[in-house]
Formats: C-alpha cells, structure tokens, sequence
C-alpha cells in the first residue's frame, strides 16, 4: 500500500502550530473488511455508507414459494415482490455490497443470500424479512470473487485462478478451509453431489472432487472447449456455455459419469455474436429437458436427447445471468431485469421487467438531501440525514445524457444533452416536495454541441459550461435567466476560441465568471447578455474543474499523463490570475470541491483530500481507493460522491473528527515531543492511552509512523508525529 510517506515530513512541520492544542478524538470502531482489503486502501477517509446501484446487473436468484426475485444493480440487490410478474414491485434495496456484485446464489431451506461481490469478498443476507434483510457476515477472499455455488455449509467461490471452499455453517464468521490453483481464470462453479465442475476458460471444464471439502483434488479435463464462460451440471452430465474464438456462442455437453475422463458427447453452435457481446456475459440454466442460454438473447435448446441437442425457441433480450422457476425464467440483463414466460418454449414471451438506475454522473448536496444525476435516466433526490443509509425519496424522469444537476432547494436544475451533437438543455425541476419532483420548464441552445459538464446557479442566472471536441467554434459558457423557473429564457454565450472549444466547467462570484476550458478563462458576466474576457490563465495540461475560495481558484488539470493534478490559481486581480500552488494526482481528476482548508478531488480511483491551508504548497493527506469518482460534494466531514457505476458513495474526512480546544500545556519532561522517531515514552505515573487518527487504541509498542493522539488520566492533551 502506496501512503505517501513524502508527505510525512509535511504533516510534521504543520503539526507543530498543534502542539499547544487539546484534541479530542472519536473511538468509534472503524469497519474492518473492506479498510483492511487492499483494493480499498485508504488514509484518513473512512467509508460511511452507499446507495451503490447502477447498470452492472449480473445476478438473478428467486423464492418461488415467496414469490421473490433478487436482481443484482452493480454493488447491490434489489428485492422485488413478483406475485404479478407483469407487474415486479420493490420490497428492499438494503441488500448493498462493497464492490460490483457478480453472482448470486439463493438457499430456500434457511432464506439466505449469498452474493459473490468481486473485490470485496463473499457476503451472507438473511432475507427471512424480505423487507428488512440482514448482513450475517462476510468473507473477505484474495483476489476477485466472481462464482459462488452453495451446498450443505459450503460455498464454492470461483476466484480468479483459484476455487476457494469456505465454511458457511457459521454465517457470522465463515471461515476458508480449502482452495486449489487451476492455472486458468475460472469463470463459474456448479456443484453436483461429490464434483465442484468449474469453467475453467482457456482451459475448459474442470472436474474437482470435494468429497472431502478440506482436501479437493482436480481429477479431470474437457478442454474441447475453446472458452468455458458457464456450467450446470448433475452427476453424469455437465453443460458448458462456451464463447469460441470464431466470435460464436457454443452449447457443450459433456459426460462426467467418470469424473477422471469427462468427455464432449455434443454441442450445439448458437449463433455468431457481436464484439460487445463476448465480454464474458452469457449464462446457462437446466430445467426438465430444457437448457435455458442468456447472452445476446435468451436462447431454448432442447436437451432431452444429450446426444442432439436443438433450439426450440428464442427471444431478443441481453442477458447476463439466468434462473429458471415454473413457467418463467428470470434474466438479469445491463440496466433492466427480464420476467419470461416459457410455459410454451418455442413461443417465449415477455411478461414483466423492471428497470435500474444506469450511472450517477454528478451530486450536489443541500442538507438534508442530495440530488443525483442518473445518466440516460433522470434526476434522484435522496434523504441524507443518515449517511450510512442514504434513502431514495423522489426521482424525475429525463430519458436523456444527465451530466449536471445544481439545486436551490426549491428548484433543482439540471443539464443534458438529448443525444451526440444535439442541442443541450437546462431543465427545471420542482422539488419542494422532494418525493415527488416535477419538471415546471425548460430550455435549450441554438447550436450543436457533445456535452455540458458544469452547471452554477448564481441569483437568478444559471451558468453552464458547453463542451465539444469535434463541432468548432461551439463550447462555450451558456447564460440563461431563470427568475421564472417555468419558463427559463437563454440571454447569453460566450464562445471560447477555436483551438479551446470544449468547455468543462464554471464558477462564478458576484460579476466574475470563472471558466476552465483547456486553460483558465475569466469573464465579467455582469451584463448577462454580454459576457466579456477580461482574464486568462494558461494550465500546462487541461484545465478541467473549478471550485473558488475566497482569493484562489481551486482547478483539477489534465486527463492523462503529465502535469495532471490540482493547481491552484490567485483570482485576487481577476485580469491578473496567475498560478501560486500545484500538486500532483496520482490519477485523472474529474470534479473538485473546497470546503474549509481542504480541496476534495474525485478521481478515477476515488476520493482524494488535499490539505490547501497554504495554497502554495497543497499536499495530499487523505484518500479512499474504491474506483471511478465523477462528482464530489460536502456536508460537514462527509463526502458524497457520484460513483458511476457504483452508485452513490459516502465517506467521512477523518482529520475533521478531532475538534481543537483551548491550550493545556504539558509539564513533563517524560512526555514525548510533538514530533518524534523510535519510541513512544509516555510518563509512568499516570493512567495514559494512545489512538491513532480514526479514533482506535493502539498500544505504545505498536505505533508505526502517523498521527496520534495521547490520552492522560482521561484527557487528551497532546498531538504527536512519528516520523520513522
């Protein structure tokens, strides 16, 4: 785990204007799995809560008997009520997950869902209150968890190159008690009386004894399978999805009476599929005579003969994962859950579906809500108050390109684009009653553009940055007055130069316009109808987002490569700006936001905080890998951010949790110095505790460099700095 240790000798120098400060510190646990996974490393920003739905849908399980359907949304599960399959209706979306979910598997006997959750492990639901689902535990596996199959108290993982055995008959504390290399990337598992079968890729079907699930033992290979992508199988036959290297979708079946020579006795070419489709998304399903195939449609073949196997019927859906119940299978597929109706397999119908959020693009947050963009969808407003739990309360349909969303409380705004190279649109939304917003007006501009990135309301104006990368002479800053939010009036455009034409974002202050397109732009907006240049700022790499802070400009500059980081810019002169501060991001940022002294990037790995007391001189100090980042916004130490694919995500900036307090000086020579290497010497007459920056106890022998904070006879009067 990268740190930044560079930045150590930093802290210890701004820690010494500490040194005379009381602090006081949280000793709440912090949640162990995901902070101790190295895929979500992290430095004084600590998970919090999510809402993490989006368009990955790679999972489908049911309770028939309770007529439930559990349907996968990037990191979480919805669970639906499908007594009218026509007609699916939420019951919960409290099923969320740390990571992209990639396989489901549901037991009827105990009512527990267990999801296979990529980086972040396995996890274990009681769905016994289908409305009030319960985490019960988790195990954190090395690697990627993609397949998950259960049976009796094991659960069978397929994870990256390895099949994990984990004990499950403890779901509070599953515990690993086998794995087994296979040399190949393996795809799924299907267990079937004593024999894991696990699709093994390049390498085929793989035949695993588990009869002693503590010692598995690899007794055979099909490899007449170019790409094994998924498998069902019983205890003499297995059938294997494959995605040849011909671009084709291959039905296999394959005796496995005897487990040390399984053997191909048939298969079936589906059909050709194109380039978009092979990325690893097909599934398979047995039921009574009938192999039920997703992938670029749902595909009937007819297997009660194994020998000569034929497709009975089809219907034209994308499809990742199957599961088959009575007359109707259940397809998980992108944004959307299909219900189809196969009491007449060569005639499928579609029954009912229901469709899932796509990708938050951007957030702005108002307490006690926060207003979402949902690319291609529309706007969602959610209830805040408790940032563990973010509840959906209202969303407004825009079937469009959402990329930027504002709001006064009264009205949110919103920015789009119906289509590449359209005209973009500011659309105006009730949402006094946020449970049910209202779109009241609109407008659009003139000309073509590909998109619009910022958005600002400032008085009765709104401001938004126009961008484009092919359509000369088009990005620019739109004005449009919205005094009457139900009939908003476009009054004005500045059009930046040829060579500069994509337009990211703007801040305005009082008259002043601040606009990052490649370089810094500055304009006097104070005749809206006429905004004027008066400034420019040249930034080595793009200059992306903006955020302004009392004299300074806050800028994320650059997509890839050099110079990409966060340059701060003095705005005191706005025909004068000039750079004063840089520092570098270890990726692409994308938005930025400032709040007190610190600047909060999102960026293509995740939040990112900056401490810019000295705007000269801004340094990083604190971070959360999670993945991509589009949009940030504050509220008191949390960070709300559009995660994309993963919903909305929220952190906390654990260096807001200490509060400093009025001196108390320290008058003992057996004290530890504010900054210090080796070690810790506390005084020996005295009842004296340590915790590091998150509030844990950490033992005096244990203290490895950082921040901490010492606790003497019940209070805490010292900030201390180890250095090495």
């Amino acid at each position: 785990m990268y740190k930044y240790r560079s930045n150590c000798i930093i802290v210890s120098v701004v820690i010494l204007s500490f040194f005379c400060t009381v602090l006081e510190a949280d000793a709440s646990p912090t949640e162990s799995l995901p902070d101790q996974n190295p895929w979500f490393d992290s430095l004084n920003v600590r998970y919090t809560g999510s809402w993490p739905f989006g368009r990955y849908s790679n999972g489908v399980a049911c309770d028939s008997t309770r007529d439930l359907m559990f349907l996968a949304s990037s990191g979480g599960v919805y669970i639906l009520d499908i007594s009218l399959p026509q007609d699916p209706v939420m019951v919960s979306d409290l099923i969320r997950t740390r990571w992209v979910v990639w396989e489901l598997f549901y037991s009827d006997s105990d009512q527990r869902l267990y999801v296979a959750d990529g980086y972040a492990g396995i996890e274990i639901w009681d769905i016994a209150n289908a409305s009030t689902p319960q985490k019960l535990g988790y195990y954190d596996t090395p690697g990627t968890a993609d397949g998950i199959y259960v049976q009796g108290s094991y659960a069978y993982i397929a994870n990256e190159s390895s099949l994990r055995i984990i004990d499950v008959s403890d779901p509070a504390h599953p515990q690993e008690i086998a794995s087994i290399d296979t040399a190949f990337y393996i795809e799924n598992v299907h267990v079937a009386g004593n024999h894991a079968y696990v699709t093994a890729n390049d390498g085929g079907l793989m035949v695993v004894d588990v009869s002693v699930p503590s010692n598995p033992q690899i007794t055979g290979f099909c490899d007449s399978i170019d790409r094994a992508r998924d498998v069902w199988a019983s205890e003499t036959l297995a059938y294997i999805l494959d995605q040849d290297w011909d671009d084709s979708l291959i039905f296999h079946v394959v005796d496995v009476t005897d487990p040390y020579d399984p053997h191909e006795i048939s298969r079936l070419d589906v059909g050709y599929l194109e380039w978009w489709e092979l990325w690893d998304w097909c599934a398979i399903q047995i039921s009574d005579n009938y192999a039920y195939l997703v992938s670029d449609s749902l595909h009937i073949i007819d297997i009660s003969d194994p020998f000569s196997p034929h497709q009975v019927g089809a219907y034209g859906l994308f499809g990742t994962k199957i599961y088959v119940a009575g007359d109707y299978a259940y397809v998980s597929g992108g944004a959307i859950g299909f219900i189809v109706d196969i009491s007449v397999p060569s005639n499928p119908q579609l029954t009912g579906s229901y469709e899932l959020p796509f990708s938050i693009e951007d957030i702005f947050v108002l307490s006690p809500y926060a207003y979402l963009t949902d690319y291609f969808k529309g706007i969602r407003i959610f209830d805040i108050t408790d940032p563990s739990s973010p509840s959906e309360l209202g969303f407004c349909r825009i079937d469009n390109q959402t990329s930027a969303v504002t709001s006064d409380g009264n009205y949110a705004y919103f920015a789009y684009l119906r289509s590449i190279h359209d005209t973009v649109f500011l659309a105006v939304i009730d949402v006094s009653d946020p449970s049910n917003p209202q779109q009241v007006g609109e407008c659009h501009t003139d000309s073509l553009a590909a998109g619009t990135y910022g958005l600002q309301i400032y008085g009765s104006y709104a401001y938004i940055a126009i961008r484009d990368y092919w359509i000369n002479g088009v990005g620019g800053l739109w004005i449009v007055d919205i005094s009457n939010p139900s009939a908003p009036q476009s009054v004005g455009f500045f059009y930046i130069p040829e060579n500069d034409n994509s337009c990211f974002d703007v801040y305005v202050v009082h008259s002043i316009a601040f606009l990052t397109a490649g370089d810094l732009y500055v304009l006097d907006v104070s005749d809206p109808s006429h905004p004027v240049q008066i400034g420019y700022c040249y930034t080595p790499a793009e200059a992306h987002s903006i955020h302004v802070s009392g004299p300074y400009a806050y800028i994320t500059d650059g997509n890839e490569g050099a110079n990409v980081g966060l340059r701060v810019v003095n705005i005191s002169d706005p025909s004068n700006p000039y750079e004063v501060g840089y520092c570098p991001t270890p990726n692409r940022p994308t938005r930025i936001y400032v709040s007190d002294n610190y600047a909060y990037i999102a960026t293509v790995s995740g939040p990112r905080v900056y401490d810019i007391t000295n705007p000269s001189n801004p340094y990083q100090i604190g971070y959360y890998n999670i993945g991509w980042i589009e949009g940030v916004s504050i509220a008191g130490s949390y960070i709300f951010t559009a995660a994309k694919d993963l919903g909305l995500q929220i952190f906390e900036n654990l260096l807001l949790d200490v509060k400093e307090k009025h001196l108390v000086p320290i008058k003992s020579a057996e004290v530890t110095p504010t900054v210090f290497s080796g070690s810790l010497i506390l005084p020996k007459d005295k009842s004296c505790r340590v915790f590091d920056i998150s509030g844990r106890t950490i033992p005096p022998d244990k203290i490895k460099p950082g921040i901490y904070f010492i606790e003497i006879d019940g209070e805490i009067r010292q900030k201390v700095v180890k250095i090495r």
